[in-house]
């Protein structure tokens, strides 16, 4: 279940510094707000879905097909034209 956590407000104290100019510059606070977030939760266990999706079992070779093969007449190459021209 989503929860929604809001930005949380923070006081920063930069203490006095010395500027490289020589002057002392006097301590101060800055303040800022973090980010605010969502969370989503963690994923404990693998669902039912799990590995449902994702490469195929086994090695898949895809290789150019050589000379000698013969080509599938059913099958559109791609020097073929799907609508004749006229």
């Amino acid at each position: 279940m989503p929860v929604y956590q809001p930005g949380k407000p923070v006081r920063i104290w930069v203490a006095p510094w010395r500027g490289d100019d020589g002057i002392l510059r006097s301590g101060e606070y800055l303040y800022v707000t973090l980010p605010d977030d969502w969370s989503y939760g963690q994923l404990r266990d693998d669902g039912i879905g799990a590995g449902m999706i994702g490469p195929s079992p086994g090695v898949q070779h895809i290789a150019p097909r050589g000379q000698d093969a013969s080509v599938n007449p059913y099958r559109i190459q791609p020097q073929m034209q799907i609508v004749p021209e006229n």
